[in-house]
């Protein structure tokens, strides 16, 4: 199984603001009047739309963030680059810039990615993979990884078919943000095929293979309550496509 391992902290790009109803962020209202009074979209979903159940009907306009990259490096064991904030609308705080990137080819199935803040030390998760365990480049990596410079982006692909099984890359069209990085919101988005099955994003009591949706990570002491998360979270998901399987896994 080829295994993305991600670490993320995020930033955004700007087009006008614009009621797109593929790109849903919860306003968290639940009435058409309060909604449209607090500036935010209101489109219900019907029975059967292909958005599926749990989307939200009352949702914030469109405000796409982007980065650029500058001073891309190759390196033994991956890449290095700098992230500069193009366009930024501070939606939950302010948009952080530079960042840094970082990427390690920690062996021949695993890459890890990393986006921080260079200028200020934050607390992290510990990374349950050392540095001295870094593999680096041999050439026969199973995964290849491209970069966009001007609206930073990046895309991993499976060698072996050609297979994008993560991409980042945005363009004023896409109803997506790249990269929202900001103190206490972040925001990576990827694009699924159709022929992706979506597994994980635990802790719930739910059926095994998601459906389109939105899952939130929130943990709570309550019994097996089917559509309820429950004791814990695992920001791990797994894509199985085409009778191949990949994971990605978040930490922030």
């Amino acid at each position: 199984m080829l295994k993305l391992w991600t670490l993320f902290y995020f930033i955004i790009v700007v087009v006008s603001q614009t009621c797109n109803p593929l790109y849903r962020k919860d306003c968290g209202y639940n009435n058409q009047n309060t909604c449209e009074q607090n500036g935010c979209c209101w489109d219900p979903i019907q029975e059967g739309d292909k958005l599926g159940k749990g989307i939200a009907w009352c949702f914030s306009k469109w405000e796409q963030t982007t980065y650029q990259m500058q001073n891309l490096q190759s390196t033994s064991y991956g890449y290095e680059a700098d992230l500069i904030l193009a366009n930024g609308y501070n939606s939950y705080g302010q948009d952080i810039t530079p960042l840094h990137l970082s990427v390690f080819f920690d062996n021949n199935e695993r890459l890890h990615v990393k986006i921080f803040d260079p200028t200020n030390t934050r607390w992290e998760v510990p990374f349950v993979i050392n540095d001295t365990e870094v593999q680096g480049k041999t050439g026969v990596e199973h995964y290849n990884i491209t970069f966009t410079e001007n609206t930073f982006g990046f895309s991993v692909i499976r060698k072996s078919n050609g297979d994008v099984i993560f991409d980042t890359s945005v363009t004023p069209s896409t109803p997506a943000n790249g990269l929202v990085f900001e103190d206490q919101y972040l925001e990576i988005s990827t694009a699924l095929t159709s022929e992706s099955n979506i597994y994980g994003l635990g802790e719930r009591i739910r059926p095994l293979r998601l459906d389109t949706g939105i899952y939130t990570f929130w943990n709570i002491d309550e019994g097996a309550v089917e559509q309820k998360n429950i004791y814990g979270h695992h920001p791990f998901y797994m894509d199985v496509r085409n009778g191949l399987t990949h994971g990605v896994f978040f930490i922030k």
